[in-house]
């Protein structure tokens, strides 16, 4: 099924992909784009309760300035107290997301492969362990 704003997204990367960075930036927008509906379908699976944890979520994310706040927002949502409240149905979605997977898994070489980069900018940046989550 065809969602049309990542439709949207990736053929604007595949309009700018004449020049570097003009590529670079459209694929900093698609990361953006999935951190931000990753984040939201989260929050909005999150049940109402008495201590209002999706009220407070939502909240900060319609006050965010950057996409650190929605990334922090994220985590609370799979790894805070409002975990407690999330659908029954995402708990193997949520646990995609929070398990510390090795060497071999997808998510791991995807980490080291961006850590490799990092430590080509940045040569005192760490390696990573051993799992990642």
């Amino acid at each position: 099924m065809a969602f049309a704003p990542i439709d949207r997204v990736v053929s604007r990367v595949d309009r700018n992909s004449d020049s570097d960075f003009a590529l670079f930036m459209e694929l900093l927008y698609v990361g953006e784009l999935v951190v931000k509906i990753t984040t939201a379908a989260f929050v909005a699976c999150i049940e109402n309760d008495r201590e209002g944890h999706r009220y407070q979520l939502l909240h900060a994310l319609v006050r965010a300035d950057g996409i650190g706040e929605w990334v922090s927002k994220l985590y609370e949502a799979l790894v805070g107290p409002a975990t407690q409240h999330l659908a029954n149905g995402l708990v193997a979605d949520r646990r995609t997301f929070t398990e510390r997977v090795g060497e071999g898994a997808w998510q791991y070489e995807a980490s080291d492969k961006l850590n490799q980069v990092l430590m080509e900018i940045h040569p005192s940046a760490q390696p990573i362990g051993g799992k990642v989550m």
